[in-house]
């Protein structure tokens, strides 16, 4: 017998109160029983008196006299038990000191609770203690990498205007429209869109081989993914495109023109209206900030500097807005290096820690 279970369980706030309450219904059973018993036989008297049978009368106070010996006995066999185990206590130090333990923690159900209450918020605080020291690692990591590549530049091709020359989708008319209101949706403007089809390219060519390829591939990984919010039930509002935003998104996808570097993966609204704030901190110059007025000064996100945390988990570094009421877009460890491996192509320089 696993001694040291037995003395957790009586600690144990949950089995104190199973024991508790077994022990109210076995005494409430205790005290029920003797006035049932009672009850009947006194029943089985009053019909043998008025019967007239003399016999069956002394039968019946015969019966209800063994069965009240019995009562008797069950009513008393807990406390018989209880004097055992008291009588044994200095014999033996295992069963009765644990049996005993059980009996007297029941009375204290209240101080277990608090004690097991107490446990679970060390451990929650500890766990996010943890999850903080892990996206701080994350966030050096990032920072080192880019500290540390100052001076690179990923050779590829840049097309007039400055855009990054990304790769070209054969969308149909419906797809496109499609991908386009969704943009729409997400950014607003124009040029917001374009940058929010950037980052749906960005995101498919690093993240959604499993899509399949080409547009179709692309049309899956935007609709189905779950990266973009009610991404199936704006892409079905083809007609609700605004012109001006599907010649834009036609431009990034369809001809290639990036307005994004094509590790840029990520973006977050800065106040989200009634679905709450989804940046809950941000790293700049050394501070860590997460009061909602400094998160949403736009002034604290700068280039390659701004390290900024989501609800969501994801660490990324800054990169735009690219219009004044866009949301920040940016790029994580992985997306930069792997691109910058080989995995995606951008013109883009590495931004450093003293732009």
């Amino acid at each position: 017998m696993n001694y040291l279970l037995i003395a957790s369980l009586c600690e144990t706030a949950g089995v104190l109160k199973v024991l508790d309450l077994g022990s109210k219904v076995l005494r409430i059973a205790m005290l029920s029983l003797p006035i049932i018993v009672a009850i009947k036989g006194t029943v089985d008297i009053g019909k043998s008196l008025i019967m007239g049978d003399r016999g069956q009368v002394i039968n019946e106070i015969i019966t209800a006299a063994k069965s009240l010996a019995v009562v008797a006995l069950v009513f008393f066999i807990p406390y018989f038990g209880k004097a055992f185990f008291s009588l044994m206590e200095d014999v033996s130090s295992t069963v009765t000191k644990k049996y005993n333990t059980c009996v007297e923690n029941m009375g204290n159900i209240e101080y277990y609770e608090k004690l097991e209450e107490t446990e679970r918020e060390e451990k929650e605080a500890k766990r996010k203690q943890e999850l903080e020291e892990e996206k701080e690692e994350i966030r050096n990591r990032v920072l080192e990498t880019i500290s540390s590549s100052s001076t690179s530049v990923i050779n590829t091709p840049t097309i007039p205007g400055g855009n990054y020359m990304g790769q070209k989708y054969n969308l149909s008319g419906e797809q496109l429209h499609s991908i386009a209101y969704l943009a729409q949706k997400e950014q607003g403007s124009p040029e917001g869109a374009a940058a929010e089809a950037s980052l749906m390219a960005n995101r498919f060519e690093l993240y959604g081989s499993k899509f399949g390829s080409g547009a179709d591939g692309l049309y899956k990984y935007v609709r189905d993914s779950g990266w973009f919010a009610n991404s199936a039930a704006y892409m079905n509002q083809v007609s609700n495109v605004k012109p001006e935003v599907l010649s834009r998104v036609k431009e990034v996808l369809v001809l290639g023109s990036r307005t994004l570097p094509l590790y840029v993966d990520e973006h977050d609204c800065i106040n989200c209206g009634k679905h709450g704030y989804d940046i809950n901190r941000i790293d700049f110059d050394g501070k860590k900030i997460t009061s909602h007025s400094e998160l949403t000064n736009r002034s604290n996100y700068v280039q390659g500097r701004t390290v900024i945390h989501n609800r969501y988990g994801a660490v990324y570094t800054f990169w735009s807005f690219p219009t004044p009421t866009s949301d920040p877009f940016g790029y994580t460890e992985r997306a930069f290096n792997k691109v910058k491996s080989g995995g995606g192509t951008t013109a883009s320089p590495i931004p450093t820690l003293n732009q």
